[in-house]
């Protein structure tokens, strides 16, 4: 469903073959995503595109394209709308890539969840860069956005418990640290 928030209104229900387990939008489209089928949606008419070719966890659009991880591979890829493959990335910092964000400038943020670090990768996918890790705090990064006008980072994160009495949640809570890139 598409939600006016200010007016608490439903404007438009969408249904769809497939079972919803993220979205993410440019604002034009809207592309919803489960780990087996792909759709896009073109919000001027509300028309929806079965999307093919796009093999991922988590996905992010960005000018058109769609980029996304593919966990077990330790991969991050870029598509056009269509699903065509524009590239594919792989680099020993990236391990068990979760979600992914981009920049205003189209930078790609990754959370690595199998290495306890957040890597950017550069706009023509040939260098990356890890720009925390372990020493920063970071611990099973999932989660992982960027508000693009104000360049505010927001990192979901594990932190080890060090009280004496532990909650039911174990050894661990969660907690999110928010940077300004």
């Amino acid at each position: 469903m598409l939600v006016n928030v200010e007016e608490n209104k439903i404007i438009q229900t969408i249904n769809l073959f497939h079972q919803c387990e993220g979205v993410t939008s440019d604002g034009k489209q809207l592309v919803i995503n489960c780990r087996k089928a792909r759709t896009i949606v073109n919000l001027n008419d509300m028309s929806q595109t079965k999307l093919k070719g796009v093999g991922e966890t988590h996905i992010s659009l960005f000018q058109g394209n769609i980029y996304s991880t593919i966990y077990y591979e330790n991969k991050i890829c870029c598509y056009k709308e269509t699903g065509e493959p524009l590239w594919t990335f792989q680099h020993k910092d990236i391990d068990c890539p979760e979600e992914l964000t981009l920049d205003k400038n189209g930078f790609v943020y990754i959370s690595s969840r199998g290495n306890n670090r957040i890597v950017v990768l550069s706009l023509d996918s040939k260098t990356c860069k890890t720009i925390l890790s372990e020493a920063d705090g970071i611990n099973y990064p999932v989660h992982i956005d960027i508000h693009r006008e104000t360049g505010m980072m927001i990192v979901s994160s594990q932190i080890k418990q060090t009280k004496v009495k532990k909650d039911y949640s174990g050894d661990y809570y969660h907690t999110a640290f928010v940077y300004k890139i």
